[in-house]
């Protein structure tokens, strides 16, 4: 799952279509699908500046497992 972050110091809506919206706080991560991603104003907003795609981690280790 992909992770957005708005890159502005004010909050941001983008509209995913479908009647379907994200609203992010200034600089908010949020996980987004990637069928989000892939929306219209969700690649404006990316090449636009306005958010950053952010590189998947691998989940963390919790201490004392053996994952």
């Amino acid at each position: 799952m992909p992770t957005i972050k708005n890159k502005q110091n004010a909050p941001l809506a983008i509209d995913l279509g479908g009647g379907a919206s994200i609203h992010l706080l200034p600089l908010e991560k949020r996980d987004v699908s990637d069928k989000d991603i892939k929306a219209s104003q969700m690649q404006a907003a990316i090449r636009a500046g306005y958010i950053a795609v952010l590189p998947e981690q691998a989940p963390a280790k919790k201490k004392g497992s053996d994952n």
